[in-house]
C-alpha cells in the first residue's frame, strides 16, 4: 500500500466505512513485522509496528485510541528497548491537509514492574475526522519473546498484517518468512440479549 497525500486526503474526507458502520474509530492499516537475526552467539529480535487509524467520531471512547501504549518484557537492562518512534496526525482544514508530528519529548518509557516496561505517547491534535499514523520498534538483544498479534479487536480493521522472518526454526513456523494478511475485519462486540 502507498501512504501518500492521495491516500490521506481520500480517507480524511470519508465519514464511514462499509466494513463496520457502528464504530467510532477504524484501523485503516496495521502491520507488525518480527525479524529474528543472528547476534553474537545467539539471536536478537526487532519488532516493528506500523498502524494508521481514522477517528470517525470525536467521542471520549474513540479519542482514547490517540493514547498509544505498548507493554513489552524488560528485566531492567538495556538489552530490550523501544526505538525509532514516529507519529503524525492528519487533519483537513479548508481542503488543506494539516500534519502534526509527534514530539519525541512526549514519549514515555517507564518500568511497570520487575519484568515489564510501558512505552506510551499521546498523538497530537486528534479530533473527529483525524487520521493518526504511528510506528515504532522494540529491540530485544536476547530474543526472549515473539510478540502477540490480534487480528480482531474492539476496532474494525481494513488491513491487518503480521510478518515473521527468522533464520531459525520457531517450532510451528517451518519457513524463514511467514506473512499473515487479513482484510475487512469487523469489530468484536458483546452480544445483546
Amino acid at each position: 500500500m502507498k501512504f501518500d497525500d492521495v491516500f490521506f486526503r481520500e480517507n480524511l474526507l470519508k465519514t464511514n466505512y462499509s466494513v463496520d458502520s457502528e464504530s467510532d474509530v477504524i484501523v485503516l492499516y496495521e502491520k507488525g513485522e518480527v525479524h529474528i537475526k543472528p547476534y553474537g552467539t545467539g539471536y536478537h529480535m526487532v519488532y516493528h509496528l506500523h498502524r494508521i487509524l481514522k477517528f470517525l467520531k470525536g467521542t471520549d471512547e474513540a479519542l482514547k485510541f490517540a493514547n498509544v501504549k505498548e507493554i513489552y518484557p524488560n528485566s531492567g537492562d538495556a538489552d530490550v528497548f523501544a526505538n525509532n518512534i514516529k507519529g503524525t496526525t492528519y487533519n483537513i482544514d479548508n481542503e488543506t491537509i494539516v500534519k502534526s508530528n509527534l514530539d519525541n519529548k512526549a514519549v514515555y518509557d517507564k518500568r511497570i514492574d520487575r519484568n515489564y516496561h510501558e512505552m506510551a505517547f499521546a498523538m497530537p491534535s486528534v479530533r473527529e475526522g483525524s487520521i493518526i499514523d504511528y510506528e515504532f520498534e522494540i529491540v530485544d538483544k536476547h530474543y526472549f519473546f515473539l510478540p502477540l498479534w490480534e487480528f480482531k479487536s474492539r476496532v474494525p480493521k481494513l488491513v491487518s498484517e503480521y510478518e515473521v522472518s527468522s533464520p531459525i526454526d520457531l517450532n510451528s513456523i517451518q519457513s524463514p518468512l511467514v506473512i499473515y494478511l487479513l482484510k475487512n475485519l469487523i469489530a468484536l462486540r458483546e452480544l445483546k440479549m
